[in-house]
């Protein structure tokens, strides 16, 4: 269980994460940007702001969609397409 507090950090860092990635142009640079923002908290703060980020992401293919079904249905269809892309 986290703290309100942790869930606010939660929230900071990966909105931090989102915005170095809209403003930096330097793709191997995220990887600094995750360092710096989970630096000394071991890979708790990591995986607190991957789930953050993959609600934030299901939330947007569920507006998008219309229906969490549709979301799970789009993102299954580009899953697929991905592999078969990848194989070729």
């Amino acid at each position: 269980m986290t703290t309100p507090q942790q869930q606010t950090q939660t929230r900071r860092n990966a909105m931090e994460l989102t915005l170095h990635r809209l403003t930096n142009t330097q793709p191997g640079a995220i990887y600094d940007e995750i360092t710096r923002l989970c630096a000394g908290g071991g890979i708790e703060p990591l995986a607190a702001m991957t789930i953050h980020l993959a609600d934030a992401m299901a939330a947007v293919l569920i507006k998008d969609t219309g229906s969490r079904k549709d979301a799970i249905a789009s993102l299954q269809q580009q899953l697929t397409d991905a592999t078969t892309r990848s194989a070729k």
